[in-house]
């Protein structure tokens, strides 16, 4: 049953399910149909940072043995220690669950785009459900899941158990959502879930429909340049992936998977099409016969390039227009900075207000591989300082 929103404020939509079960590819489906996705359990990542409330805590709690040599908390030291002790998880929950849900409303009261979803594994079990006007649960049956955990993560089948023990309590929660996500066979079949439950609720509720409309004006700006998901522009995508292989995500920051190796095993199509899902793609107009591409993704507080295929067609000034319109999607999904992996421009990065930033071993934060000099530009620094003035 739709909880409803009052007149002027966005309705949100609360996204759960267990380990491996697809929630992020959701959220990221639901950002391609124009919501403000929220990741809240990395907001609960950036709650413990060095010199935070809640890295003091934490490091008064369970002492040095969780801190890294680059003096940050150690998330694998945390979650074995904590997983392993359901008093000490809840030790965790308790500093962390508050701190994530205070963080979580002010992105909320501070969208312009009316329609949010926040994806957490433990929304049902936290102040985060109060925020949500539906609750959406992404199911994926037990073997499928099995092979994903093993297969993706790395986990043993004693590893699996616990941690889905520890979640069972989905399990009773099924019958209560307003919406369960089939999740048992590829993103193409999540995605057309995604877009019905999506439309459906627009065809049942007025106000969602209004709020639909409003997103639709506000995202057509970028309506023509961003990638949705279609087994089209994933042909299309494949493309410079089967030509440059790897290269085609010159100085990635991520641990991206579609390399030519991997394509052996799997159908090409299917996974360009889960690499649209997943993040924001851009099509860059090279000339009539060629499209090259630019990949983001959202990690707040920035949103970060992970790769491209080529911009080295485009003049000074066309390359200053991508970068504008980067800034102004990233300040949409109240992204803090936009970080830029392009070495080869680096002289109009630096011209155009951008700074080198040296990313130090051991940072979690953004999962930034620190072997690269990426550029940031400050994306709040202008409203501070009219904050000030």
């Amino acid at each position: 049953m739709v909880k409803s929103t009052g007149p002027g404020k966005p309705f949100v939509i609360g996204i759960t399910g267990k380990i491996g079960s697809g929630k992020s590819l959701a959220l990221n489906m639901l950002r391609h149909l124009g919501a403000l996705g929220l990741d809240a359990d990395h907001f609960a990542h950036l709650t413990y940072r060095k010199g935070s409330y809640g890295y003091q805590a934490l490091r008064k709690a369970f002492g040095e043995r969780i801190i890294s040599n680059n003096g940050e908390i150690d998330r694998k030291k945390l979650g074995k220690l904590v997983f392993d002790n359901p008093s000490h998880l809840k030790i965790l929950e308790n500093i962390t669950h508050p701190l994530v849900v205070d963080e979580v409303s002010k992105m909320i009261q501070s969208s312009t785009l009316p329609i949010i979803a926040i994806e957490a594994i433990k929304l049902l079990q936290s102040d985060l459900q109060n925020l949500c006007n539906q609750i959406w649960i992404v199911h994926t049956p037990a073997p499928s899941l099995n092979e994903r955990l093993i297969g993706q993560r790395g986990m043993n089948e004693s590893q699996i158990k616990d941690r889905l023990h520890q979640q069972s309590f989905l399990d009773e929660k099924m019958d209560s959502a307003d919406t369960v996500l089939q999740n048992d066979q590829d993103a193409q079949k999540l995605w057309q879930e995604v877009k019905f439950h999506w439309e459906r609720l627009a065809e049942d509720d007025p106000t969602f429909s209004s709020l639909v409309d409003k997103i639709e004006k506000t995202m057509m700006p970028y309506a023509n340049l961003l990638c949705f998901p279609t087994m089209h522009n994933a042909e299309k995508i494949s493309i410079p992936i089967i030509r440059q292989g790897a290269s085609f995500f010159k100085s990635n920051t991520w641990e991206i998977r579609y390399s030519v190796k991997i394509h052996k095993k799997i159908n090409l199509g299917a996974s360009a099409f889960h690499f649209l899902c997943e993040t924001l793609t851009w099509k860059i107009i090279g000339d009539d016969r060629n499209i090259h591409y630019l990949a983001t993704v959202i990690r707040h507080p920035g949103l970060i390039v992970i790769g491209y295929s080529s911009l080295n067609f485009l003049d000074e000034l066309a390359l200053e227009n991508i970068f504008t319109m980067l800034q102004n999607f990233s300040r949409l999904h109240l992204c803090e900075r936009l970080i830029m992996p392009l070495e080869a421009n680096a002289g109009l990065l630096e011209k155009t207000g951008y700074d080198m930033m040296r990313v130090k071993p051991g940072n979690k934060i953004l999962d930034i591989k620190p072997e690269y000099n990426l550029y940031e530009i400050d994306l709040m620094s202008d409203l501070r300082n009219l904050e000030q003035g």
